[in-house]
Order: C-alpha cells, then structure tokens, then sequence
C-alpha cells in the first residue's frame, strides 16, 4: 500500500485507495451469495493477507458489511465478511436472503471462486443470477428452473463447474437452457476441462442442443477457451491410467499405439481384489493384460483400471 516511489501514501490517496477496495469487494461480492473470506479479498485487491483483513474491518465500521466467525472444511474457525442492507445498496444490486445461517462449509470454495473468475474476467460483465426456466409463484419465488452461477450482461448463463456431474444430471441443466433459449458458459479446472467437453458434446450431438462454450482456468484464475476434441484427439492428451473413462477410451488408447487388442466378448469376471467385487479380466495377448472395475456386470463405465503386468513403454508419451 504505496506509492511507486515507495513513499507511504498522502491523506487522498489513502481515501482514493479506500474507495477503491470499497468498490471492488462490495460489488463483486454481491455478485454471488453475497459474503467473502479474507483469502478471497487478498485476490481481489492485491492487498497482502494483513491489508485485506483492514480493509474489510473497515467496511463493517462503516456499515457495509459484518463479521462473522465459521468453520472451515477442517473445523477451524474462520472469518468471512457478509453484505449488510447498505452494502447491498453500496453495490447497486437487490439485495439476497443470505445470512450466516445459510453458510456451508462444503460450498464456500464454489462461491469464493465465483467471485475470483468475476474479477478476473471483468466484474462489470456480469449480473447477478436469475431464475431460468422455473414458473414464477405468487409468494415471489420460483417452482422449477435453475439458477445459474451468474448471468453476462448479455443474458448469458455462466456456471461455474470445480466437480463431474452425472451426465443425466448435464441434460437436464442443458435441456433446461435450450428450453429457454438461453445459451451457457461454463468454467471449469484445467483438470476437467476435456472430460466436460466430451460429456456435452455427446449430450448435444444425440439432442441437437448447442454446444455451449467451455473455459478452464488455473491458479491464476485465468480462462481459456476449451476446444471440443474427438474422442482419440482427447485421449491423446491423456497423461495417466486414471484419465480412462470408459472401454472405448482405453481402445482409443491401445488402437494408438498399435497394441494388438480385442476387447469385445471377453466374459465379466469379479476379481477378488476389488471390494464391489466388480471386474472385467482383459486379456491382450502380448504379455500384458488389464482388470478394470466397473459398475456392475452390464455397464461399460470403468470405475478403477490396473495393469496385471508391465504394459509397453510407449504408452502415455506424447509423442506416438
């Protein structure tokens, strides 16, 4: 907190800086469930961890906010910062029903990275979300629908997605906006990110929906635009067992590195080392073979994979 010539910062810049962390934290906040921790804060402002934590005991004095003290996912105590009735005002945008009640453990890191992708992308793009698809009630709220994460000032809905839904449960949030004719964006971890996309776009094929727009991000928080692969361009990416999905995947795989397979009609035997007793002997024929756990005798979704012995060096390099 000073200037470029290292000088600490006269009385209006003090009140210009103030200001400025003012606007920043109260209406990004309110963009999401309307509270922030101070980790959060540090990212938003750039301020150092002790900053922060002024900074936000500075706007509960002023009446923008109040303090409370939650667990974290560990059971330790932490402090988040809530919007009050002037904060909201402060920010512009109607006010929500949150209170520290309504505070989950489970659910701050979703929120908190709601509001760091905000920022980083641009506060200003977006809104705070609205209902989408659900049948408005007389007592004011909704029966149905979804609320999105936010919504772009352009009407847009923006999820933000940090964990792989069922794909039943992605046809029904993309059925919804396609219903409604409302086109998505989503944000996902770099880690996901080509999983998502092979998920939507099988839904989007079989359905004739629009395939929305998908974003990863790091660290940094910083988006990049996620290119719809097929499935053996995407297992090219692949870097370890544990990225096979299914057994379609792991004959892309194989059929890749020219490994002599035939996985079709091979019988379902449970194998006694997995607990669900759930397993699928596959034999390759060239002094390897590999047990898959799947879900049950007639699925095809492989829910743990293993080598029975050495499989070929080449596989997994990036270059084959």
């Amino acid at each position: 907190m000073t200037t470029k010539n290292n000088q600490m910062p006269n009385h209006e810049e003090r009140i210009a800086m103030a200001q400025n962390f003012a606007s920043i934290i109260l209406k990004t906040t309110a963009l999401s469930s309307g509270y922030i921790d101070i980790e959060t804060t540090q990212f938003l402002s750039g301020y150092s961890r002790e900053g922060a934590k002024q900074g936000l005991s500075r706007l509960s004095r002023q009446g923008y906010m109040n303090e409370f003290k939650v667990p974290n996912m560990t059971g330790q105590m932490i402090n988040i910062y809530g919007l009050t009735r002037e904060g909201w005002d402060f920010a512009e945008v109607e006010r929500a029903n949150w209170t520290k009640q309504r505070y989950r453990a489970n659910t701050r890191n979703h929120e908190m990275t709601i509001l760091k992708l905000a920022h980083q992308i641009g506060a200003d793009e977006f809104i705070r979300a609205k209902n989408i698809g659900g049948k408005h009630l007389k007592s004011g709220g909704y029966s149905g629908g979804r609320y999105p994460d936010l919504l772009s000032r352009c009407d847009e809905a923006v999820e933000v997605e940090l964990t792989i839904k069922s794909s039943k449960r992605y046809y029904g949030i993309l059925h919804n906006y396609h219903l409604n004719k409302t086109k998505s964006v989503w944000y996902t971890p770099e880690t996901i990110a080509h999983r998502l996309s092979r998920i939507f776009a099988e839904i989007c094929e079989i359905k004739c929906f629009e395939k929305p727009q998908i974003f990863s991000f790091g660290d940094s928080y910083d988006a990049t635009q996620v290119k719809y692969l097929s499935r053996t361009d995407e297992v090219k990416t692949f870097q370890s067992i544990e990225q096979l999905r299914d057994i379609e995947d792991l004959k892309t795989l194989l059929s890749l590195y020219e490994v002599d397979f035939q996985l079709d009609g091979f019988q379902y035997k449970p194998n006694p080392s997995f607990k669900s007793k759930k397993g699928l002997v596959l034999d390759l024929g060239n002094g390897f073979s590999i047990i898959a756990e799947l879900k049950n005798e007639s699925s095809k979704e492989i829910t743990k994979l293993r080598w029975q012995s050495k499989h070929p060096a080449t596989l997994f390099q990036t270059e084959a």
